[in-house]
């Protein structure tokens, strides 16, 4: 016969434990609510350990600090902007003329998916395309509208970096 061997097992947890728990529980939500700031300070430690070589070499030709920052700066802004005006918005242009043309695109699938399906006969009823359409129609206006503002937004930037 089976003996009825049961143990009762206590778990004691100290006030100290408690007190630990506590304070990380604390400091974790004190991490959470200053997320912003020390993101904004770990970008700028990430800037400035970016900076110092060139600004040193620039000091060094006996270039003054504060102009050798501002030309880096402003090398950084012009080099963002002329990415976004020769890469960003062109491919935003066309991603906009290919939404365009993705109801022609899912026809033509579409119909190759048909024909191949019901000539291997694993198909007994057609893809309708309407119902393609009815389901992606507003999804694809409203990346094309995203798009859309992306490209202006780029025309402005390059607009006023040109003036």
């Amino acid at each position: 016969m089976a003996e009825d061997t049961t143990r009762t097992v206590t778990i004691q947890i100290s006030p100290y434990t408690m007190i630990a728990v506590a304070l990380f529980v604390l400091g974790l939500i004190f991490l959470y609510s200053v997320r912003e700031v020390l993101f904004i300070i770990f970008f700028a430690f990430i800037l400035t350990s970016t900076l110092r070589e060139p600004v040193r070499k620039l000091t060094e030709r006996r270039v003054p600090k504060v102009l050798a920052i501002l030309a880096i700066y402003l090398g950084i802004f012009l080099s963002f902007t002329l990415v976004l005006t020769l890469v960003a918005v062109p491919l935003a242009r066309e991603t906009i003329r290919f939404f365009d043309n993705l109801p022609e695109l899912l026809e033509k699938i579409l119909t190759g998916l048909n024909r191949i399906g019901s000539e291997l006969g694993l198909v007994s009823r057609n893809i309708d395309s309407d119902i393609v359409d009815e389901n992606l129609g507003g999804w694809v206006d409203t990346i094309q509208s995203n798009l859309g503002n992306l490209v202006d937004i780029g025309r402005q930037g390059a607009a006023g970096a040109i003036e």
